[in-house]
Parts: C-alpha cells; sequence; structure tokens
C-alpha cells in the first residue's frame, strides 16, 4: 500500500488553522495532509453543518473504549433466557415482508414464506408494544404493513404452531395423564446446552391428590418459575467453560404467559419449577421426559410445601399439570460480546452523508496490550477503496472482502450487489493501538487517485477528544442499527448543493448531533437510532 497522505486527529483539531505531520508507524514517508484535502475537508464539514446544525462541541459521535470481552467476561458466554424476536425485512421494492430469525429456526414460525402460507395461525405480539393475537401469515402481514412493527415476539401458547397440531397436543397430554404411581423416578433423555422452552400445556380445574383430597389448582398462579439444570459459562479470563450446579431459570416463562424461549449454555438434566410464588424451593425431580413422533416433551407434576402463606399440596404422580416441549437449538449462537457499529463516509461528495461507504461491527478481545479488533465488514457502499487496518503491505479492502475484484461496485447499500458478511481479526498492536478498544483507533483508510494521476491513501480523521469537526465516522453501541441504502440521508436538513430540504432516515439524528448527551442521545430517553425511523430509507436485507 503507497501510504503517502495521513490525517491524524491533532491534524483534525488544527482543521481550519494549520497542517501537521503524522506517522502512525505504519510508513517512513508520510507527508503533510496537502491544502486541497484540507480545503475539502473544510467544505465537507460546512455542507455537513448547514445539513445537521452546530456540533456540540467535544461531541465523540458514539466512540470510546468498549473494554475487552477477555478481560470482562466471567459470567456466560451468550445471553440467555431472552424472548426470542424476529426482525421484520420489508423489500423497499416490492413492499414484501420476509422475515429474519437471527441464523435460527424459531419452532414454528414462518421462516421461508413459501412453506408459512399454509402453516395455520401463529401466536404473537407485533410490534414492542403492538397487538397480540392469532394470525394467518397472510393477517401477520397485512398487520406488519397497517403498524410498521420492525420486530415480531413469537408467544408459544397451546395453538401457536401447526408444526405441533392440535391433535397432537392432545395425544401428547394422553400420554401424561397416565399415573406414573410412586416408584416413578425421573430422568432425562437429553444432554443439551442449547435449546427451545415451548409451552404446550397448562393447567387442571381440580385434581385428588395422593391422600384422597380434591385440590383446586390454579396453575397460572401457582406453577411458575420454570428451570433448566445444570448451567454453564464460559470463562474468557481462564478460557475454560465452567458448570454450575443450579437451576437455571426460564425467565419470563410461567404457566400464565408461556412465551418460547431459547436457552443457551444451560442443561437438560433436570426440569423444575418453583410452587409457592418463588417460595426458594424448587422442585428438580417432579418431571417426566418422553419421545414422541420424534420431539421431546416435559410434563411436571405439581407439588407445593405450605410455604409463602400457600396451602400444602401432595403430589399424584401425574405429570399433566404443566407440559413444554424441548427442541434442540438450530446453529451456534452470537455471544453477548458488546458489539459496536461503525459506519463511515469516504469523503468521495462533500455533500453525502448516508455514512454506508464501510459499515463494519466490532468487539474486543485480548488483554491490554495485546487487544484485537474482531470484525465483521457489512457494506462498502462507496466507489473508491477502503482499508480496514493493514494485513502486510496490501491491508483489507472492504469490496474485496465482500466479493468484489473491483471496487468501483457498491455491496450492500440497494445499488450494486448483495453480499454475504464476512469476519475478520486485526490487531490493534500492528498499528501501535494495543492498548486501546476503542473503535476509534482501527485505521480506515481511502485509496484516491489526485489532478496528476497519483495513486494516494488517506487515513479517516479520528474523532478524538475536543473535535468539532464533522465525523467521516460515527460509532453505534449496538450491530442492530441499519444504514442507509445508497443516496439516503441520515438526518433531514437543507442540502447545500440543491437547497432542496429532504427527510433523513433517521428524524432525531441533528439533535444528537447538536445535544448529544440529552433526549435523543443514546442514553437518553428517545435514542435517535430507535425513534423517528424512515425505514424505506434504510438497508434491510
Amino acid at each position: 500500500m503507497n501510504i503517502k497522505h495521513l490525517l491524524s486527529a491533532a491534524a483534525a483539531v488544527a482543521l481550519f488553522s494549520a497542517c501537521s505531520e503524522y506517522d502512525p508507524g505504519l510508513s517512513e514517508s508520510v507527508q503533510p495532509y496537502t491544502e486541497k484535502e484540507m480545503d475539502r475537508l473544510e467544505e465537507y464539514t460546512k455542507n455537513f453543518t448547514e445539513r445537521y446544525g452546530t456540533i456540540a462541541e467535544n461531541h465523540d459521535f458514539g466512540f470510546g473504549d468498549q473494554g475487552s470481552v477477555s478481560e470482562t467476561r466471567s459470567t456466560r458466554g451468550a445471553t440467555t433466557n431472552s424472548n426470542q424476536w424476529v426482525n421484520v425485512i420489508k423489500d423497499q421494492a416490492t413492499g414484501e415482508i420476509s422475515f429474519d430469525t437471527n441464523g435460527r429456526i424459531v419452532p414454528g414460525f414462518p421462516v421461508v414464506n413459501e412453506l408459512s402460507a399454509n402453516q395455520g395461525k401463529y401466536h404473537v405480539k407485533i410490534g414492542q408494544n403492538g397487538e397480540s393475537g392469532f394470525f394467518t401469515f397472510d393477517e401477520l402481514k397485512s398487520k406488519i404493513q397497517e403498524t410498521g412493527a420492525t420486530v415480531v415476539y413469537p408467544l408459544g401458547d397451546v395453538d401457536a404452531w401447526n408444526n405441533l397440531s392440535t391433535d397432537e397436543v392432545s395425544e401428547v397430554k394422553a400420554i401424561f395423564d397416565e399415573n406414573m404411581g410412586s416408584n416413578f423416578v425421573s430422568t432425562s433423555l437429553l444432554d443439551l446446552s442449547t435449546f427451545w422452552v415451548q409451552q404446550i400445556w397448562h393447567g387442571q380445574e381440580s385434581y385428588i391428590d395422593g391422600f384422597g383430597q380434591t385440590v383446586d389448582l390454579n396453575v397460572e398462579k401457582h406453577m411458575d418459575w420454570l428451570c433448566a439444570y445444570p448451567y454453564s459459562y464460559y470463562d474468557w479470563g481462564t478460557g475454560q467453560t465452567v458448570t454450575v450446579n443450579e437451576p437455571d431459570h426460564v425467565n419470563n416463562f410461567n404457566a400464565a404467559n408461556g412465551y418460547i424461549m431459547l436457552m443457551e449454555n444451560s442443561g437438560t438434566q433436570k426440569f423444575g419449577f418453583d410452587s409457592s410464588s418463588n417460595s426458594g424451593h424448587v422442585y428438580l425431580d417432579n418431571f417426566r421426559m418422553i419421545q414422541y413422533k420424534g420431539n421431546y416433551y416435559v410434563g411436571f407434576d405439581f407439588e407445593a410445601d405450605g410455604s409463602n402463606g400457600n396451602e400444602e399440596i401432595h403430589r399424584d404422580y401425574v405429570f399433566n399439570d404443566w407440559i413444554v416441549k424441548i427442541t434442540p437449538g438450530d446453529g451456534t449462537p452470537t455471544p453477548d460480546i458488546n458489539w459496536h457499529r461503525v459506519m463511515c463516509e469516504d469523503l468521495g461528495n462533500t455533500y453525502d452523508f448516508d455514512f454506508n461507504d464501510l459499515v463494519f461491527d466490532v468487539y474486543f478481545t485480548g488483554t491490554k496490550g495485546n487487544y484485537v479488533a474482531n470484525i465483521r465488514v457489512q457494506a462498502a457502499g462507496g466507489t473508491l477503496p477502503i482499508y480496514i487496518g493493514f494485513d502486510g503491505n496490501e491491508g483489507y479492502e472492504a469490496h474485496k472482502l465482500l466479493g468484489q475484484s473491483v471496487t468501483s461496485v457498491p455491496v450492500n447499500v440497494g445499488q450494486g450487489v448483495t453480499a454475504a458478511y464476512k469476519d475478520i481479526q486485526i490487531s490493534m498492536t500492528a498499528f501501535g493501538k494495543g492498548n486501546s478498544t476503542n473503535a476509534d483507533d482501527i485505521p480506515i483508510y481511502v485509496g484516491k487517485t489526485n489532478a496528476e494521476g497519483t495513486k494516494t491513501t488517506t487515513l479517516l480523521p479520528s474523532i478524538g477528544s475536543n473535535v468539532t469537526a464533522a465525523p467521516q465516522k460515527i460509532c453505534i453501541p449496538d450491530n442492530t442499527t441499519k444504514w442507509t441504502i445508497e443516496h439516503g440521508q441520515f438526518g433531514s436538513g437543507i442540502s447545500s448543493y440543491t437547497g432542496e430540504y429532504k427527510e433523513g432516515a433517521y428524524s432525531y439524528f441533528n439533535a444528537w448531533i447538536q445535544y448529544p448527551n440529552e433526549t435523543y442521545g443514546f442514553d437518553g430517553a428517545t435514542p435517535w437510532n430507535k425513534n423517528g425511523i424512515d425505514t424505506s430509507k434504510l438497508y434491510n436485507k
């Protein structure tokens, strides 16, 4: 790579006053940023502020130390027990609705449209605060069109999925209706660490207990805190998997609201429940597991010890009080590892603020002095070569990482081509940043050809601190915020180039630029990247 012109954080601070030399340790022949290049940056800042307003002093544009997974994680290696949502994808050209399940097959949910239309009704909640109910696939799509929902939550109640028909529920329950007798020993048929728990049945009005007494049983109020046993986590400090011989609570899951839940780093040796509203007495040997038609089911026999103000109830060895289906997890989960999403401009056009010329996600591993950036390249929307870090003297060029032999074709921005993301790792020590877990310190280089035909490579300015010049990159503390389609502006404003007012994808982006730590900041009440969004301007493939 021919590195000739570099702009450092120091040069950015002095953007309107002077040039400065900066050598990141990668070249012996670094030259000052040229006057023309400084003029271009000044023009970019002028156009940016005219559209989005005065940039707040000391704005960090989302950058800062993230911390290292290796140093901070001594808890579980994956998010556990969370409601599994399904992302909604809307084709901008056709309006067609499809779904993204984060790489997993969610039991009973329509993953492939052609297979979904004939699968009956789905019990779901549409959107975070939306309508719950049973919908056919067409009804579901129509509701999403009406509401603009971007997520769907499977609820997993008894009639939820056609892959578990009403007849099969009845057949499974009939098996669990059998009295197994007091000599029955609970035995697991599975050894899984990642699996789905899906409720298919709960409750009887009453039953005769082991003493011949009629027990009125409101399972919805008394049978809760479903748990699996044991659980494990990966200790990043020691590099070892640690098994904890304690019950693993299936959060937000009880007989009253039987969501479908995904368990990760958990276990299937035993299953249990708390019978008395979190009395602390967990029954781990009151379950029966069966295999039926290739599927696995767990039924529970209710019991209560009379604590916590509840009556004492004896078990009857009939395991039909609560029934759940256990389905092996599909694929390997993505660890909960503090992903951040970085979106960049290459300054090919000083009126262009779509921040999709390079999009990548990153988290850090390793220890101080030897941090490694784990990067997932998502998009390369510009037509200039753009490099992430270095690999020898050639560097990681984003278009080529995404499968393009030329850099003039945009990738994953609604024009050009589409491609799967690409995972890479770069050592922060390679460019003198081994103590940093700040994505701002990952060097991004843009290749250009000057008026004389000489190819040069320019370092995107670091945000650093006390920088008021317009950013060429922003960082978002998640990897779910979408980038814009080509020519889709991030925020609303009047263009210096055309004089026209245009709505942007994120209507509160301007407010964040001017007031980063208030209402529309990432920690504010209405974060700009989660509210007031025009999804038609976003890339949703």
